[in-house]
């Protein structure tokens, strides 16, 4: 497969050139032929007949992961790690993006016809692997109540997971372990629909049928177990230091983890291949941070040895040289997400309607695509679902939703005319700002995503407004500013989100539902909360009809973008980049390098 995509790159050299110089600045190549251009680039799923095991990969990172500890980890660097360390019920292969597939489960799950109970019968004897830190491990088994206990203390402030109150709220006592966490935050509450009534079988009940969002939830590192017996310990503090001496069960183990410099992962001694797809090539895999001039660092990557890229994508001139001069060391993987500038919906002047939709009627979304490669990384974004998803096409598909009431994101390179109106209907009698004209803005401190904040507040001026912009670390924006709503400035201009799974519920629920608004690890950044669209979303994911659930999440978006919380500005094909002796695998999943399928070639 790679001898034969490498001669299809060759040929079409010429071709491809000029689609990716027109990539890098222009706006005039066609959806079509963007994607027809990214296809080429399409993300090897499988390990090559000829791995070989051996050897350590560098990964070259800007920044730090959000949180260590997999029961609060919620960003799509983070998975890399965890999706090599961490074995859940059920998990992603990297060629299936559709459901996941039975893991640490024997097999799929049992589902009462009424959709209430969910039945997980559990490997027996999987074993955890040494500590991080050092000290004692664990030498017992992996059991049914390990899962129960990693579900459960996602509920106490020390462990600030970012979904349990969508994904587990509907679970029976759910409530009741609400306010058992309150009154002790020390104590992880015991949550009376999970049930283990042996080592190897979970039992969840719910009070509605809500059982497919669930399911595939358990797929997100919070699912992987935890046993209580060592991690009661750590986690009657706050923050729970768990991260700190985690156990793993996967091929891998985090054995050192330096913040902000390096995230270390060796064999897991105590894992069992015959229990596990994941081949597991590398010794060991190094994550190397703080190498902010991501440039510089891409250009390391294509013309040195053992490394991929981690927590930030190609800027365009990597993209440009990768794709002219190191085609087969360049994948470009549709992420199944989406990127968006998020107002704070709950101050001024973003608490108006209006002036939302006046700042995004006045984006030119193409000068914003084009910080990160231009029409080579994706379709311009009219709303939030992504291409491929249920409920796409229903939510306008590439086109976006119409009629008078969208016309402020109808435009793609902005329409003053339409702005004006807008900050006309806000207040303003000149269609721009006249007071109280002074905006923060959070964002990346690094390209490309620092370019990107650098346009989003040139475009914020033209109507008016003064923007104070403060850089930071990637990770830094979302745990400190963009993800604690006490902390949140007006404008994060460097958000995005990925599906939790492949499914609208996975897609706009957490995002969108005011349901969802934590104050810490918050990822409903615009804090929007509509009554009609939380209704929505919440009677929404009891549809268990393939085409009733995409018609109906496909309305939800409509209506979400009708509120304007933020400016959509791409559905990104996620680029990698990977030096000349690795056999990189990605998983379609995350869109990420999936390291315990990819191997060194020498």
């Amino acid at each position: 497969m790679r001898s034969t995509k490498l001669r299809a790159l060759v040929l079409g050299l010429g071709a491809l050139l000029a689609l990716v110089l027109a990539a890098c600045g222009s706006s005039s190549t066609s959806s079509q032929s963007a994607s027809a251009t990214a296809s080429k680039f399409a993300p090897p799923t499988a390990p090559p007949s000829s791995a070989q095991k051996g050897g350590t990969l560098t990964v070259l990172t800007a920044g730090d992961v959000d949180y260590i500890d997999p029961g609060a980890a919620y960003y799509q660097f983070t998975y890399m790690i965890d999706n090599a360390v961490n074995r859940t019920l059920v998990n992603w292969p990297p060629d299936d993006t559709t459901t996941p597939k039975p893991d640490l489960a024997t097999a799929e799950p049992d589902v009462s016809s009424d959709g209430k109970t969910v039945t997980f019968h559990i490997r027996p004897g999987i074993k955890y692997s040494p500590p991080l830190g050092g000290g004692a491990g664990w030498n017992k088994p992996v059991v049914a109540a390990d899962f129960k206990y990693a579900i459960e203390r996602t509920l106490i402030p020390g462990v600030p997971n970012g979904y349990q109150s969508l994904y587990f709220n509907d679970l029976v006592g759910y409530p009741q372990a609400i306010t058992a966490a309150k009154k002790d935050p020390t104590k992880a509450p015991n949550i009376s629909g999970i049930e283990t009534p042996n080592d190897t079988t979970l039992v969840l009940h719910l009070t509605q049928a809500s059982s497919l969002g669930l399911i595939q939830a358990l797929s997100l590192p919070a699912g992987s177990p935890v046993p209580e017996g060592y991690a009661a310990q750590f986690d009657s503090q706050n923050p729970s230091t768990y991260g700190e001496h985690q156990i793993d069960t996967g091929p891998y183990h985090i054995s050192s983890y330096k913040p902000g410099t390096e995230i270390a992962l060796d064999r897991n001694p105590n894992w069992d291949p015959s229990t596990d797809a994941r081949p597991a090539y590398l010794d060991k895999i190094v994550f190397q941070e703080g190498f902010s001039d991501t440039a510089s660092a891409g250009k390391k990557i294509l013309t040195g040895s053992d490394m991929v890229n981690g927590d930030f994508s190609p800027e365009p001139q990597t993209l440009k040289l990768g794709a002219t001069q190191y085609p087969n060391q360049l994948t470009l993987t549709p992420s199944g997400g989406n990127r968006f500038v998020a107002f704070n919906t709950t101050k001024p002047p973003f608490n108006d309607i209006n002036v939302r939709k006046a700042v995004i009627a006045a984006s030119d979304r193409e000068a914003l695509r084009a910080t990160r490669g231009g029409p080579l990384i994706g379709d311009v974004a009219t709303h939030f679902l992504p291409p491929g998803m249920a409920g796409f096409d229903e939510a306008g598909g590439v086109a976006g939703p119409q009629g008078s009431q969208y016309d402020f994101v109808q435009n793609p390179t902005g329409d003053m005319a339409v702005a004006t109106k807008y900050m006309k209907a806000a207040g303003f009698s000149s269609g721009q700002c006249e007071q109280n004209c002074d905006i923060t803005m959070v964002g990346d401190n690094s390209p490309p995503g620092s370019d990107t904040a650098q346009v989003v507040k040139s475009q914020l001026a033209k109507l008016g407004f003064n923007v104070t912009f403060h850089p930071v670390d990637h990770d830094i924006m979302y745990t400190k500013f963009c993800s604690s709503p006490a902390n949140e400035p007006n404008v994060c201009p460097n958000v995005g989100w990925i599906k939790d799974f492949n499914d609208g519920q996975g897609m706009i629920d957490i995002p969108f539902n005011g349901s969802s608004i934590n104050p810490e690890n918050n990822s409903n950044w615009p804090q929007l909360n509509n009554t009609a669209i939380n209704d929505a979303l919440n009677k929404a994911k009891l549809i268990t009809d393939p085409q009733q659930r995409a018609q109906e999440y496909g309305q939800i978006d409509d209506m979400i973008t009708a509120q304007a919380p933020a400016i959509p500005w791409v559905w990104d094909n996620q680029g990698n980049i990977s030096s000349k002796d690795v056999a990189v695998v990605i998983n379609q999943f995350d869109a990420n390098t999936d390291v315990s399928y990819t191997s060194l070639t020498k």
